[in-house]
């Protein structure tokens, strides 16, 4: 990342169905410390064996750097949003795709990261300003996607609210906002 992007080092996931479950194991092979909750305890398990398969799968095509219980050890269980995104740098939502429940969730999200803690949806459903539009950090909220393939990716496309105030390398306008990539 360049002088003017945030230091990610500690990512949150948000939501560990099938999407936050991969946004995971792509922060774990990258190297970073992953944070996961889901408000179903039963789902965090079902995420846990998910990520494991994943990162096998990686390690028996040569695709992994390191071991998966290397990777692995790096996703920890959270019980809370709370303890999930504490310290976070980086949180990346992946709850269904439901409107009024990603304005709560991104709500909360607001007030319990810190200021600094970039916070990101993985909709493809609802523009950035529908879902922080009323919130007071706003300025912090992006919409990112990978490039494919998903679990090989080392980058990410960023699609930027209307109010996002940090930066990325550089980047190009669009109708929606400023389009970026970061790498990690």
């Amino acid at each position: 990342m360049n002088s003017s992007s945030p230091e990610i080092l500690h990512v949150a996931v948000v939501g560990a169905g099938l999407v936050g479950s991969s946004w995971a194991v792509v922060f774990a092979r990258a190297g970073l410390h992953v944070s996961l909750y889901d408000a179903d305890p039963t789902q965090r398990q079902r995420a846990r064996v998910q990520i494991e398969r994943a990162l096998g799968e990686l390690a028996a095509a040569s695709l992994l750097r390191g071991t998966v219980a290397e990777s692995l050890a790096r996703v920890r269980d959270c019980a809370s949003l709370t303890a999930a995104v504490d310290g976070a740098d980086y949180v990346q939502e992946s709850i269904a795709e439901a409107l009024p429940a990603k304005r709560e969730l991104f709500a909360a999200l607001d007030m319990a990261a810190e200021g600094r803690t970039i916070l990101a949806s993985s909709t493809s459903a609802f523009a950035t300003s529908a879902i922080a539009d009323s919130l007071p950090g706003r300025g912090r909220i992006s919409c990112p996607s990978w490039k494919s393939p998903a679990l090989l990716s080392r980058s990410l496309k960023s699609w930027r609210g209307l109010f996002s105030s940090w930066r990325r390398s550089a980047s190009r306008r669009s109708r929606s906002g400023a389009r970026s990539t970061a790498s990690f």
